[in-house]
């Protein structure tokens, strides 16, 4: 099901704005629910918070916890951040290939099929989705919530471990969200290379911003571009990663908390920040042209000026923009993860 990483912070520069999931999700998420006495989820939600805390990469369920009320708990608690996760990498997707080019879908380790939900409104041509998981009950679970989809594209199931060899059928985009960290590292290369060569356009990885989660997307990173892969997000280059611990490459995105879910976990505030790391190959090579640098840290906004940590093509730099310089609005609305277009009179300290 995934790493937990939602934490509590200060908007800083760049402020986030909050990921809301769409009312009928939303809707059909609270019918599976209340299927299971609210007592129960909570108990069981408190556990999963717990379990998570506990040993974040392959959180395990409690005996004293029903398997149904386990699962109940993750569609009220982990839904939501991994829906906006998933939203937020589909955003930048659409930067480097035509939605309307993608029919198919193949999401491994769908779990109850956030990604579907998150990535349908984005792909107007899509007909059909693959969703395989090793869970057959999350796997009729998202059968029931792909109900709430507004669109045409018909869904199946395939139960299955990520680790196993046989391959499902190729598909125009293929995902895997969260899924890595359940795959032992023995076989997260091989699970890697199948799902790439199943995808016909696009790949997407999206793992917790962790520095376990970044390891599993840079071992990704290098198996893909050994195989002629186009890695274009969030890289801006094709060279050995330049962050270095104590720093690993992630982003923040925003999530709006239920009143359910400030009340199980005793918190005051109405969003919490997720944070995750993630990979977009293609298969096409991208235009030259359309190559950004990215800003890889919180932009730092003083008075009068504004310092964007970036990566570039030749690695790792500080850009300050000041209010004399013509990107300073640009600057001063910086985000977090975003490319950094304009190529203003600035001054780039390395």
């Amino acid at each position: 099901m995934g790493v937990w990483t939602a934490v509590d912070r200060g908007n800083g520069g760049g402020a986030l704005s909050h990921t809301v999931l769409p009312a009928a999700l939303r809707a059909a998420l609270d019918a599976d629910i209340a299927r299971l006495d609210a007592r129960q989820v909570t108990l069981a939600a408190r556990a999963l918070i717990d379990a998570y805390r506990a040993t974040p990469e392959r959180p395990s369920r409690p005996q004293a916890i029903a398997p149904d009320a386990w699962r109940a708990a993750y569609l009220e608690m982990r839904v939501p951040a991994t829906h906006a996760a998933i939203a937020y990498v589909g955003d930048e997707l659409a930067r480097w290939i035509d939605p309307g080019a993608i029919a198919s879908l193949l999401d491994l380790g769908a779990g109850p099929g956030t990604a579907l939900h998150a990535l349908a409104p984005m792909l107007p041509a899509l007909t059909h989705a693959t969703l395989v998981d090793r869970d057959d009950d999350l796997l009729d679970i998202a059968e029931r919530l792909a109900r709430a989809l507004d669109g045409a594209a018909t869904v199946s199931t395939e139960q299955r471990d990520l680790a196993d060899t046989a391959r499902p059928a190729p598909a125009d985009l293929v995902v895997m969200a969260y899924a890595l960290g359940e795959v032992t590292p023995r076989d997260r290369p091989r699970a890697v290379e199948r799902a790439w060569l199943n995808a016909r356009h696009a790949f997407v990885i999206v793992e917790p911003g962790t520095m376990h989660g970044v390891e599993r997307i840079l071992m990704a990173r290098a198996l893909l571009a050994s195989r002629g892969a186009h890695i274009v997000a969030p890289c801006p280059h094709a060279s050995a990663c330049p962050m270095r611990p104590p720093d690993w490459c992630h982003v923040s995105v925003r999530v709006e908390r239920t009143r359910r879910m400030r009340q199980i976990k005793h918190a005051d505030l109405g969003y919490e920040d997720e944070a995750i790391a993630y990979l977009i190959a293609t298969v096409a090579p991208p235009s030259p042209a359309a190559v950004p640098r990215r800003i890889v840290a919180r932009p730092r906004v003083t008075k009068g000026l504004v310092t964007l940590p970036v990566c570039t093509p030749t690695g790792l730099a500080t850009l300050n923009v000041t209010k004399r310089d013509a990107a300073w609005r640009a600057a001063r609305h910086a985000r977090w993860g975003a490319p950094w277009v304009p190529d203003a009179a600035s001054s780039l300290d390395e």
